[in-house]
């Protein structure tokens, strides 16, 4: 689901990663943009190709699942494959910074290395810290209405992290863990790439600003170098 990009994704070669008869672009120009063009994807995305698939994943393409240790994602879905009291998966975001960066790098994973620090968890269930963010793989046929973070599921349905823990705030999973696996989100980029991505905007028409960036800019950080280190 490509929300307008320039130049547009089916434009780029992806034959050194997969094939491409694999991939399926949906291209919607900016001029007929939904108010929330993200969740109006998600639910083409599901009405298109919710019928082929148990598991779709609902991330962006600044986010990138890490799965660690010998475990595959499939191997860590499985067991909920025909639980249906189990609608969807939700993991937990490990924020990256711009790590001082004013320009783009060649390439982000191993152009940003600086994570920043998990935050004190003990506030009110309302509200969430950056990283306690989640993102989803859900079940199509459990599906009720997306949302950014985190679905509305059939009733019965619940969502779960990777302990098999209930996930039961709107957006945030608490406390956080990333055992299993880690969805690394690229949110800052460089100075350079920020500015661009301001004039862009975003799918839900609230794009993010210099307040967000300076709040996120100022929180501790530790070296994370796990998406560096993959070839290529």
């Amino acid at each position: 689901m490509d929300d307008g990009s320039s130049p547009a994704l089916a434009t780029y070669n992806y034959s050194a990663f997969l094939d491409a008869n694999a991939i399926t672009h949906r291209y919607y120009h900016p001029a007929l943009h939904h108010p929330y063009q993200q969740l109006a994807s998600y639910s083409d995305c599901l009405k298109l190709f919710g019928d082929r698939h148990k598991w779709i994943a609902f991330i962006d393409a600044d986010e990138y699942l890490e799965v660690r240790g010998n475990e595959t994602l499939r191997s860590i879905l499985a067991p909920y494959d025909d639980d249906d009291s189990v609608g969807a998966f939700a993991v937990n975001w490990q924020i990256h910074t711009s790590g001082g960066l004013l320009r783009r790098p060649p390439g982000a994973r191993k152009g940003f290395t600086r994570c920043i620090e998990d935050q004190d968890p003990n506030h009110s269930p309302d509200v969430g810290t950056e990283n306690e963010h989640i993102k989803v793989l859900v079940k199509p046929s459990h599906a009720a209405k997306p949302d950014v973070h985190k679905f509305e599921l059939k009733k019965g349905a619940r969502t779960v992290g990777e302990d098999g823990d209930t996930v039961d705030r709107l957006a945030w999973r608490v406390p956080i863990t990333r055992r299993r696996v880690a969805l690394h989100h690229y949110a800052t980029r460089s100075r350079e790439e920020y500015v661009a991505k301001m004039e862009r905007g975003n799918g839900m028409g609230s794009p993010k600003g210099w307040d967000w960036w300076n709040w996120v800019e100022a929180i501790p950080t530790v070296e994370c170098e796990e998406m560096a280190m993959l070839e290529p």
